[in-house]
């Protein structure tokens, strides 16, 4: 397995959570998934809320590891195609860069999907599990072309066991700041709350890295860099 595909999907999980869509609503969605308000530090608060915040990141990863293993399954189909796809996956990372940059301004991406119904009946534990599958489908507008782009190259690997690694390493991206924010709460969102103040400097950056990945997938560069990287960084 290429370990540059892994830290391409990781990093695009980290992107996906930077997001126009997703970061500024963070402390929106905390708040529906732990039931209180923001600056409550009731008793076991913060053990139900980092509870409650797992939870919610296995109900997104589910979809994306499902999608991804569609994706991979696919992929034995169409092997004859598969640098078709990759082209692909490094057109759509390219396009969605320049949109995150500001460069281009393609309106559909800035469409968010919500999902309403009414939580009462639901069980608290099984609220943020579905919290989580509706709200990845909810995002799919706004974070689509970079999902896209990595279930492309989840579609090259040809198996359904390398796309459910790939979406995986992809869901842990976006995972883990959710997690932080969950253990540390209140010190988390001000910082949430920072960044959304500099949410153009952020969707900059972001995008830069974004088009630098397209362009490393485009142009089919993943042996090259991870050489270059296993150098200076063990791990690769």
């Amino acid at each position: 397995m290429d370990n540059i595909n892994f830290f391409i999907a990781f990093t695009a999980g980290i992107l996906a959570f930077l997001s126009p869509c997703v970061l500024p609503l963070v402390p929106v969605y905390l708040t529906e998934i732990s039931g209180f308000s923001p600056g409550t530090s009731s008793r076991g608060y913060h053990r139900q809320i980092t509870l409650r915040t797992l939870i919610f990141i296995i109900g997104f990863t589910s979809v994306f590891v499902l999608l991804g293993a569609t994706a991979g399954a696919v992929g034995s189909f169409f092997s004859r195609y598969l640098w078709l796809f990759q082209k692909l996956a490094g057109t759509i990372l390219v396009v969605f860069g320049l949109h995150v940059a500001g460069f281009l301004n393609i309106p559909i991406l800035n469409y968010e999907k919500r999902f309403s119904f009414k939580t009462n009946k639901i069980p608290a534990l099984l609220r943020p599990f579905i919290l989580g599958t509706t709200l990845s489908l909810g995002w799919t507008p706004c974070i689509g072309p970079v999902l896209s782009g990595i279930l492309a190259l989840a579609v090259t690997s040809k198996t359904a066991a390398y796309g459910v690694s790939l979406m995986s390493v992809f869901s842990l991206g976006m995972a883990l700041p959710f997690l932080a924010i969950g253990l540390f709460t209140n010190r988390i969102r001000n910082i949430v709350t920072g960044l959304n103040k500099h949410l153009r400097r952020v969707s900059l950056v972001s995008g830069i890295i974004v088009i630098i990945i397209g362009l490393i997938v485009f142009f089919d560069l993943s042996f090259r860099v991870n050489s270059i990287l296993s150098r200076y960084l063990p791990i690769f």
